[in-house]
């Protein structure tokens, strides 16, 4: 005897749990316009060959000799230049952006005290403006061990059990079928 799903591949049709999606791949290649130029390359190649009309244009032999060759260069590293499989001009943004950060960040609690003191002296001393006055922080009592063992059982059980006076109880379920299913 033939299985359901077998018979239905050889109707010609997948059974309903082999369901073929497509699934897109290789989301971030960029499509191809002239052999392997993107449409990315191509513009840049086009912008700096009307750079060079223009040079051609207002210039003269030797300056436009020493534009062009420039513009070529930088044209031809943005363009086909890749760093990490990135392309140049992500590398150039990425290396403008982490260039006005520090480095590496360190916490040094000595400077935020000074920072603080000589804060709350002129604060003291009425020479900040309200605009400069740091607002309170509020401030959180700590966890205790049953406090944190009702929120864990609040969050493993999704809201259904919470407890009162340390002993859990179920809230009350409007549906039946749910009912049902926690007799089981």
């Amino acid at each position: 005897m033939i299985s359901r799903p077998a018979r239905l591949r050889r109707a010609g049709r997948e059974p309903p749990f082999m369901q073929q999606f497509v699934f897109p791949q290789f989301i971030d290649v960029e499509t191809k316009i002239i052999g392997p130029i993107t449409i990315r390359q191509f513009v840049l190649l086009a912008i700096g060959g009307f750079m060079t009309f223009l040079y051609r244009k207002v210039l003269d032999n030797t300056a436009f000799t020493a534009a062009t060759t420039g513009t070529a260069i930088v044209v031809i590293i943005i363009a086909f230049v890749k760093i990490n499989a990135r392309p140049f001009h992500e590398f150039l943004l990425r290396l403008l952006i982490n260039s006005g950060r520090a480095g590496s960040r360190i916490w040094n609690k000595d400077q935020v005290d000074a920072y603080e003191h000589k804060h709350f002296l002129l604060e003291r001393a009425g020479e900040l403006g309200e605009e400069q006055k740091a607002p309170p922080i509020p401030i959180k009592g700590f966890l205790t061990q049953s406090r944190l063992s009702d929120l864990a059982l609040l969050v493993d059980t999704g809201g259904l059990y919470s407890s009162k006076g340390g002993v859990a109880f179920i809230k009350s379920i409007e549906s039946a079928s749910f009912r049902k299913s926690l007799s089981l």
